[in-house]
């Protein structure tokens, strides 16, 4: 293992330098010597072989990780660039979910991880004949990851970027490069091939979680600096129980339709006590 490290150390650090500059003055990372050399190196051999390929494999990918850390050390000024330049390059690295085509992810740790469609990648994009054996390199670092292609003439395109503050908008072709950098956090979405496209970063689940929680906080917030005062509520007036009438109504009072058995007593609209007829004469027949 550190025999294959020390051989591939002079094609793994000048990788690196032209990271770092590239970071500073926007330069291209197009030298095909090197895109050639890189290759080799990173591709020697299937991490799937065995055991001990393994390990060189994983062994090639932390080398190379440590070479752009410490070309980013050496020159300062790019360290402003990054997302976090407060962060240290000696902190410890989160690790780095990947997904292809929009399909489950899985999640990648070490110091670099190479995407292609040859079998020899650590991130395989099989089925699409457009995308390169080796199309970039993936170097996960504390104050972000970087995402270098020295192979395609803009074969990889960072197609829509997003994260819990924002729902991301499209990336306009002006701002495609060779190198770009992502945000721990950040949804990054690139195209890789004409069929193809892998993502780097949280869910799109996780992501709607976070916004939802950043809401809840941000009108907690809001509530907390400005209380609403409420107004002081009046006490709830006593309602008067009804009782029941006992005026006149179009069948008399109720008190006389309780009490009269005879129908007649709502023959009409207002009931009067019977009186009694005045004394009429009889008179004989003749």
């Amino acid at each position: 293992t550190e025999e294959a490290v020390e051989r591939a150390s002079p094609v793994l650090r000048a990788a690196a330098e032209a990271i770092a500059q590239a970071i500073g003055s926007r330069a291209s990372l197009k030298n095909p010597s090197l895109a050639a050399a890189l290759h080799r190196t990173l591709l020697s051999e299937n991490p799937d072989a065995s055991k001990a390929a393994e390990a060189r494999c994983a062994a090639l990918r932390d080398a190379f990780g440590d070479e752009v850390r410490r070309a980013l050390a050496a020159l300062p000024a790019t360290c402003d660039v990054l997302p976090r330049p407060d962060a240290s390059l000696d902190d410890s690295i989160p690790p780095v979910r990947v997904e292809v085509r929009g399909t489950a992810g899985r999640v990648l740790l070490g110091g670099s991880f190479a995407i292609g469609s040859s079998p020899e990648c650590d991130v395989e994009v099989f089925g699409d004949r457009t995308v390169h054996p080796l199309q970039c390199i993936v170097v996960p670092l504390a104050c972000g990851i970087l995402v270098a292609d020295f192979w395609t003439d803009d074969g990889t395109r960072m197609t829509w970027r997003m994260s819990a503050e924002e729902l991301g908008a499209p990336v306009p072709p002006e701002a495609q490069s060779d190198l770009f950098v992502v945000e721990h956090g950040e949804r990054a979405i690139f195209q890789v091939g004409e069929l193809s496209s892998i993502a780097l970063g949280p869910s799109l689940k996780k992501l709607q979680k976070r916004r939802k929680k950043a809401a809840k906080q941000a009108a907690r917030a809001f509530a907390e600096a400005f209380p609403v005062v409420q107004a002081e509520e009046k006490p709830a007036k006593k309602q008067k129980r009804s009782v029941p009438s006992f005026a006149s109504t179009s069948c008399g009072s109720l008190h006389e339709v309780v009490h009269t058995t005879s129908a007649s007593a709502c023959s009409s609209r207002s009931h009067s006590p019977v009186r009694p007829l005045p004394h009429v004469p009889t008179f004989g027949v003749c």
